[in-house]
C-alpha cells in the first residue's frame, strides 16, 4: 500500500506544482497587456485592465474597462493546465449560459463573445455581474 500513497503524494505534488505555475502565469504583465490588447482588438475600444484578477479552479477572469462604456466586462480564459479539452470546454459553457439566458429566469451573465484566439486561445467576454 505504500507505494501506491508515494504515487498519489507524488501526483498531488505535481498538481500543485502545475496551479502554481498557472497562477504566476496570468499574472504576468506580458499575459495582462495581451489580455487588454484583445479586448481592445474585439471591441474596438481602448481597453484598460481592472485589478484584482479573479483565479478560481479552471478559469480566469481579467476584469476590463472599456473606454466609454460604465461597467467592465470580464475577459474569461481558462486557467492553464487545469482544464482538459479547454477549446470544448469554453464553446459548452458559452452555449450553456447563452441558452439558460434565454430559455429561464436564471440569471446568468451575457456572453458577448466566445471563441479561439491564436495569441490567447479560448476565451469568453462576458458581463460583470457585480458592477
Amino acid at each position: 500500500m505504500a507505494a501506491r500513497e508515494d504515487s498519489d503524494n507524488l501526483a498531488w505534488d505535481r498538481s500543485d506544482e502545475l496551479w502554481e505555475e498557472a497562477g504566476r502565469q496570468v499574472r504576468l504583465s506580458f499575459q495582462c497587456r495581451k489580455i487588454e490588447s484583445f479586448a481592445a482588438r474585439i471591441s474596438g475600444k481602448p481597453a484598460t485592465l481592472v485589478t484584482p484578477l479573479i483565479i478560481g479552479g479552471f478559469n480566469v477572469l481579467y476584469p476590463i474597462r472599456l473606454e466609454g462604456s460604465s461597467a467592465p466586462v470580464l475577459v474569461r480564459l481558462p486557467c492553464p493546465n487545469q482544464a482538459v479539452f479547454p477549446e470544448e470546454k469554453t464553446a459548452a459553457e458559452a452555449a450553456t449560459a447563452t441558452y439558460i439566458a434565454q430559455h429561464t429566469q436564471i440569471p446568468v451573465a451575457e456572453v458577448f463573445h466566445h471563441g479561439v484566439d491564436s495569441d490567447i486561445g479560448p476565451f469568453m467576454i462576458i458581463q460583470d455581474l457585480e458592477s
